[in-house]
This record gives structure tokens, C-alpha cells and sequence, in this order.
């Protein structure tokens, strides 16, 4: 799906903007303003494309469109499926940190493409069991609200 995205969202328009470069008609500051387009669907598509949640010995990677967050194990609190609806910003899988912040993963946000439930859980799951094996944590929620010692 993801690579679908990548298509819609940036190579098919930056061909369309780069046409408008390559054209003999095109006066010098409309190049100018197409070559900027180009450049921006191409930054938006590389980022798309490595929309990533990289998990390491020493801490968790979480690689949106527009920023990369870093975070220590023992600084994340525990993970959370995303918002079944209802929210544009911090749409995607939640990551609490102990200070309280909050982080969204956009790869895993809930929306009319992406309503893959079963498998958002599964990471939510399993970014949890990581968190419990590399932090210590023994409170670590489940996806469904309970916590992990009380089941």
C-alpha cells in the first residue's frame, strides 16, 4: 500500500512539475518554480517511502514524514493502537513516553486505506514484549487496555 502512496502522492506529480521544466515554452521563473515542486514531491516521496518504527537494542526509532524521534526504552511508558477515528494529528500508533509526551507512528495510523486492525495489534504486541525485554517494565499494557501482570 505504501508503495502505492509513493506513486500517487510523488512521482507521478513530480514527472507532470519536471515536464514543465523540460518544456522550451517555459519562461525561466516558471522553471524555476517547477524545479521547487520536483525537489518537494521528491524530499515527500523518499520520506514515504522509509516510514519506518526500527526497533534496536538501546532505543526505538519512529520515521514520519517529516521527523525522525528517537527514543530510549527506558523512556517509553508502552504503545497503543492508533484512534479507530476522529483525529488528523497523532492518527497513528501511539507511543506514550514516561515524561508524559506523546509520539504517533504515521505507518500504522487508522484511515480509509489502511484498516488493518489485526495487524497494527500484532506490532502493538509485539513493540510491547520489546519493551518489557529491553526495559524492565512489568506493567506494559496490552492493546486492549489491560495490563500485561493482570492477565
Amino acid at each position: 500500500m505504501r508503495w502505492w502512496l509513493v506513486l500517487l502522492t510523488s512521482v507521478v506529480p513530480g514527472f507532470v512539475f519536471l515536464s514543465g521544466v523540460l518544456v522550451n515554452t517555459t519562461h525561466g521563473w516558471e522553471k524555476i518554480a517547477d524545479g521547487a515542486v520536483v525537489l518537494a514531491f521528491a524530499i515527500f516521496g523518499v520520506r514515504t517511502a522509509r516510514l519506518a518504527i526500527v526497533a534496536r537494542p538501546d532505543q526505538l526509532v519512529v520515521r514520519d514524514f517529516f521527523r525522525t524521534y528517537r527514543a530510549r526504552w527506558s523512556e517509553i511508558a508502552s504503545f497503543e493502537l492508533p484512534p479507530p477515528y476522529g483525529t488528523w494529528r497523532k492518527a497513528g500508533l501511539r507511543i506514550r513516553l514516561v515524561d508524559g509526551r506523546l509520539i504517533s507512528a504515521t505507518l500504522y495510523a487508522q484511515n480509509r486505506f489502511n484498516t488493518g486492525r489485526r495487524s497494527t495489534r500484532a506490532v502493538v504486541q509485539e513493540l510491547n514484549r520489546l519493551l518489557q525485554q529491553n526495559s524492565g517494565h512489568t506493567d506494559v499494557p496490552e492493546p486492549d487496555g489491560q495490563l500485561s501482570s493482570d492477565i
